[in-house]
């Protein structure tokens, strides 16, 4: 009898710890749903972008992200100043990746996310890149960068000529929110 209850209760362990994907979306035992999390956020930054509220943008920041940038109110105010009218659309577009990486004890994943958002004057391409879990440093936990171009400018960002994403083949360190144009 001892027997089976451990083995039960081994399985039971193993299903909560476990994650699983249900339609592309990465959901865990517990009903944590990071795709929906990252439309909350998105939702908040626009609500934040149209309100011009400053304070509410840096809540969405990873703490190693705000400590690293020295002039993240510029970057801010070059945002608002960059979105021509009050957003009133978004979608998030296909393609959306999860990087996650362990290491003896340490875990982390980083999600990429891609988003057509629209005012009245011009539409934008939002890529938000997001760290959702770092068990060695959770004050990188949370948004590390929001590149914010014009609809027509997307594909520009990949360029490796360009230098904005890519140098190259190789991948740059972006963080913070980044105009390019």
């Amino acid at each position: 009898m001892l027997k089976i209850k451990i083995v039960f209760l081994i399985i039971v362990t193993i299903c909560f710890l476990s994650s699983c994907i249900k339609e592309g979306v990465r959901t865990d035992m517990l009903g944590y749903n990071e795709e929906k999390d990252i439309n909350v956020k998105i939702e908040k930054i626009i609500e934040a972008i149209n309100d011009k509220d400053k304070d509410a943008i840096k809540t969405f920041f990873s703490k190693s992200t705000l400590d690293e940038l020295d002039d993240f109110d510029e970057s801010i105010e070059n945002l608002f100043a960059f979105i021509q009218g009050s957003i009133d659309s978004w979608e998030k577009r296909t393609g959306s990746s999860t990087f996650d990486s362990k290491d003896y004890d340490n875990r982390k994943r980083e999600y990429s996310a891609f988003y057509d958002v629209n005012t009245a004057e011009q539409q934008y391409f939002f890529l938000l890149d997001i760290c959702s879990i770092d068990t060695e440093n959770p004050d990188n936990v949370g948004i590390y960068l929001l590149l914010v171009v014009r609809a027509e400018d997307r594909l520009n960002v990949y360029d490796g000529n360009n230098k904005i994403l890519f140098d190259g083949k190789e991948k740059l360190p972006r963080i913070g929110i980044y105009l390019p144009f």
